[in-house]
């Protein structure tokens, strides 16, 4: 959800990248009680969704590890003290890890997003578990745009791949396109490189993930699985976001039908065959 983070006469400026409240808003809209709820935050982390907040000073998001919100990201230029915690009728999580919002959202120049298709550094995109030997990419949110871009994912493929295989040989792998998406003059050569890391390096894939249309454009190339056919519900970089691989348990699977809901939250602490295996 986006929104201003007050409301009634709210007034902000943006100078030198940071920015400033000219004018506070009347009204608070972090409050304990509404008349009527129209989107239950408890509700959607139950089914294993992330909801996030972005106001223009505070980012805030709602999971597990918190009975309340989480306050992640704040503007440059705002203090916490002063600019959000007296303006909220709660008091959220400050998170461990606070961080400060991109300052290209705070200055008037290109931010050049398709010029940073990696988003985040790569090292915080791939996370592996040695005891089981599975290898994690979370290539969330990026876009190849060209062979350059298909060349350096290549790199960075091959670089960490050989690392972990090297000892202990083919790696299981799962892959989260969620957003991901490449240019059509590329598809072709990104199949090629998926296809040439698994006969490589692979000794299962899942990829799930992907806009329908990229689904459909790689549907001769590559095997895509969409969220809902993806199941058990884990933690794979320890950030409080689950990652998701494999079937339903199969008494699940007789016990009832299961909603895109069930998919996202496999309620194992509440089942007893579950408790039993």
């Amino acid at each position: 959800y986006m929104g201003a983070f007050t409301a009634g006469g709210l007034r902000v400026k943006v100078d030198d990248g940071k920015l400033s409240i000219a004018k506070e808003g009347r009204i608070k809209k972090f409050v304990d009680e509404v008349r009527e709820v129209t989107f239950s935050g408890d509700q959607a982390m139950k089914e294993g969704q992330n909801v996030i907040y972005i106001t223009e000073r505070a980012v805030f998001k709602r999971s597990f590890e918190h009975p309340v919100l989480e306050l992640v990201e704040v503007a440059p230029g705002i203090d916490v003290e002063e600019h959000i915690l007296p303006h909220m009728e709660f008091a959220p999580v400050i998170s461990k890890n606070l961080k400060t919002m991109d300052p290209r959202i705070f200055t008037s120049g290109p931010m050049n997003l398709l010029s940073n298709e990696f988003g985040v550094n790569f090292e915080d995109r791939v996370s592996y578990d040695s005891e089981p030997h599975v290898i994690y990419f979370d290539w969330s949110g990026m876009t190849l745009s060209s062979q350059e871009d298909v060349d350096d994912l290549r790199s960075l493929y091959e670089t960490k791949l050989q690392a972990v295989t090297s000892s202990k040989g083919p790696v299981d792998a799962v892959i989260n396109l969620d957003n991901f998406d490449c240019r059509d003059t590329v598809v072709d050569a990104f199949a090629e490189l998926a296809n040439d890391m698994e006969r490589k390096y692979y000794k299962s894939v899942s990829r799930y993930g992907g806009h329908a249309f990229f689904r459909q454009r790689l549907a001769g190339h590559l095997k895509l699985q969409s969220a809902d056919e993806l199941f058990t519900r884990f933690d794979a970089d320890k950030n409080g976001l689950v990652r998701s691989v494999g079937p339903p348990p199969k008494h699940h699977i007789k016990s009832r039908p299961h909603r895109r809901s069930s998919l996202a939250h496999h309620p194992h602490h509440r089942c007893q065959q579950c408790l039993k295996a």
